[in-house]
């Protein structure tokens, strides 16, 4: 989903677009016409989340070799053993076949990982991980953990991180529901087209 953060930001942080209780009695039909602590909300983790993942990316890319988007994939791939269908990529990041699979392109331009059609289905693609993958891999680990208590963790007071963390938790579970239950209805010849066109 594309949104425009400049203007869901800016309404955010404008005071004199509150709605007056009359207008907070009627349906919105306007950004501006949610109650503040809505348009805060959205506006705060639109915010928090941009201004957070570039800063933890700044950060892993400048300690090198893998960048946050990088490293997510290969901690995935890595997960599963060493080697992950796209469509399973594409899951687990909520990401389109399309997109995981020009990031793959990036990684196997490197040497990091290398593509595998699967012996029983051709349709299938993998994304296995090389020596040289796990190497770069092995070496991320410490900057992405210091990037996250530099960026992340340590603006989450302690006592509050297993609410914060349940919260985000739920968020991202009901919207990867409604992800799934738009695709479970778009028309198959539409599936089986962003198939081809992504393995």
């Amino acid at each position: 989903m594309e949104s425009n953060p400049s203007v869901a930001t800016e309404s955010a942080n404008d005071a004199g677009s509150a709605a007056t209780p009359t207008e907070a009695t009627a349906a919105p039909r306007h950004f501006r016409d949610l109650p503040q602590p809505a348009q805060r909300a959205w506006g705060g983790f639109l915010k928090a989340y941009r201004a957070v993942s570039e800063s933890i990316n700044r950060q892993m890319v400048a300690a090198g070799p893998l960048s946050l988007a990088d490293y997510e994939l290969m901690l995935y791939i890595d997960n599963a053993g060493g080697e992950l269908r796209f469509v399973d990529l594409a899951r687990r990041t909520l990401l389109s076949e399309s997109r995981i699979s020009r990031r793959i392109d990036g990684l196997e331009g490197r040497g990091q990982v290398v593509r595998r059609r699967a012996e029983d289905d051709g349709r299938a693609t993998f994304a296995v991980m090389t020596d040289k993958g796990r190497a770069d891999f092995e070496a991320s680990h410490a900057a992405l953990l210091t990037a996250l208590e530099d960026n992340f963790l340590s603006f989450i007071p302690a006592d509050k991180l297993d609410d914060f963390a349940a919260l985000i938790g739920d968020i991202a579970a009901k919207g990867r529901g409604r992800m799934e239950e738009a695709e479970a209805k778009r028309p198959a010849k539409t599936k089986a087209r962003r198939t081809r066109t992504s393995a």
